[in-house]
């Protein structure tokens, strides 16, 4: 398994380097607010190990290194570039999405692995200060910031092999526990916080013999899963069981293959059984699925965020800070059903039914769902 040190720091990292953070990514005036780690989106079916700093979309600002450091990779999506930020032999910072790079930087970078649609990836040793001007955004929304720390690693990850391909993710921290100066509450004040344990948000929620946590298709090759052309992140085969971390008390269940089509995500009925209370001995386990209801965006095109603010009641359409936090809304009735069993410790059955029965022209109840059938699918941590 790689390391950080060894892919990105190639044995020359500072065993001296500093252990906390004192430079804002952005300057805190610009940010419009925090979207904590642990949310989910797109290819990311598991609790996303970043946090996104959010600014007014379509406007542009520069992104600062947060301490002195060095960068130890660039690499380009063909769109934008992944920047890593090296500040001692344990401490990192991954930014992702930098439209621009400074000049003076990409002016010392080697490139390889490059072709007609990207620059390839480049593995310089640049110092840099504190507030160190590194790119700058132009257009879109946000940029994705990850705090890594390789003396740590994340207790909520039971079988940390199936990681492999991202080996940082156990690692992941939470950059308030880092940040050191005003800017901080700054932030804060400006962050989507559910827990007050975790103000960054969280990602690593297994826990051994019990359904909460992360899971992964059986013979899909864990986290790292198999690319196909139909599956090109290769997150088919994933499922997580974790609380939200974008309104409170609430449980998300998160399918990257959802009754043989693409992802999908539901939320768990507030009277259900919590998943953590669930283990081999519990037997069958039926979940009711709720989707989020989402109506149209600001341009009254689909779909807007399916949340409301909660000191207001407005829709909510992720572009702003939602003061008094969130609250999701719902379709009047289940999406689907989830049938569950915990076979062994680390393994569990699942099959999901649709709530219209075509025949019977009417919504079937969790009541009516007695057993598997041969659709059922066998996950594994």
């Amino acid at each position: 398994t790689w390391t950080m040190q060894e892919a990105y720091s190639q044995g020359r990292c500072d065993p001296n380097g500093i252990d906390y953070l004192d430079s804002p990514p952005m300057n805190t005036a610009e940010v419009t607010y925090m979207k904590p780690m642990g949310s989910f989106g797109g290819d990311h079916i598991t609790p996303i190990d970043h946090m996104y700093v959010n600014y007014e979309p379509g406007t542009s600002h520069d992104v600062f290194s947060m301490a002195d450091g060095y960068i130890v990779h660039i690499g380009h999506t063909g769109k934008d570039h992944r920047v890593i930020i090296e500040y001692s032999c344990d401490l990192y910072s991954i930014y992702i999405h930098i439209h621009e790079l400074d000049p003076d930087i990409e002016a010392q970078l080697e490139w390889v692995d490059s072709n007609q649609e990207t620059k390839g990836r480049s593995y310089p040793r640049i110092p840099v200060k504190s507030g160190t001007k590194i790119g700058r955004q132009t257009g879109n929304q946000s940029f994705d910031l990850s705090v890594v720390d390789t003396s740590i690693t994340l207790t909520g990850f039971v079988n940390l092999e199936s990681y492999q391909g991202e080996f940082w993710k156990y690692h992941s921290v939470d950059p308030y526990d880092y940040w050191k100066g005003s800017f901080r509450q700054e932030l804060l004040d400006k962050t989507i916080i559910v827990n007050e344990d975790s103000l960054g948000g969280k990602i690593d929620y297994d826990v051994d013999g019990k359904l909460i946590g992360n899971w992964f298709e059986e013979g899909t090759g864990g986290y790292s899963g198999e690319r196909t052309d139909s599956d090109i992140h290769g997150t088919g085969g994933h499922l997580a069981i974790v609380y939200s971390v974008l309104v409170p008390n609430k449980t998300v269940i998160s399918f990257g293959s959802f009754d043989g089509g693409g992802s999908a995500l539901f939320f768990l009925d507030d009277n259900t059984v919590d998943p953590v209370d669930v283990g081999p001995s519990t037997g069958l386990v039926k979940f009711e699925l709720w989707g989020k209801y989402q109506g149209p965006d600001r341009d009254g095109n689909c779909c807007d965020t399916g949340f409301e603010v909660a000191n207001t009641g407005e829709r909510w359409f992720g572009d702003t800070y939602p003061k008094g936090g969130l609250v999701v809304t719902f379709y009047d009735h289940p999406g689907a059903i989830a049938l569950v069993e915990m076979l062994d410790e680390r393994t569990i059955k699942l099959e999901t039914f649709a709530t219209w029965d075509e025949v019977l022209e009417r919504r079937i109840t969790l009541d009516e769902i007695s057993g598997f059938t041969d659709k059922f699918r066998i996950y594994k941590r």
